[in-house]
């Protein structure tokens, strides 16, 4: 989180691929249930949306949508209120 509050990209990148690997070791895939609360990512991304950096704005979303396309998520009304929440630009 504290690295989210840098403004450059070169420090912020790397922390996104981290971004990854929380999401792997949070979703069981046997049972497709979150194995912790999805409120704990959404408070980054949303960190990230709200910054005042564009660059990292544009990171967030574009990571966002990407893990969101490719992975398979379980349902939570969290995600889904996060993501009818978003602003619309």
């Amino acid at each position: 989180m504290e690295t989210l509050e840098g403004n450059q990209i070169h420090v912020i990148k790397p922390v996104l691929s981290k971004l990854n690997n929380l999401f792997e070791y949070a979703v069981s895939e046997e049972n497709g249930c979150w194995l912790f609360h999805p409120s704990w990512h959404l408070c980054i991304y949303k960190r990230m949306f709200e910054s005042g950096n564009k660059i990292l704005t544009k990171e967030g979303v574009t990571h966002f949508l990407e893990l969101y396309e490719t992975r398979v998520l379980p349902f939570s009304p969290e995600f889904s209120e996060f993501v009818d929440r978003l602003p619309a630009s």
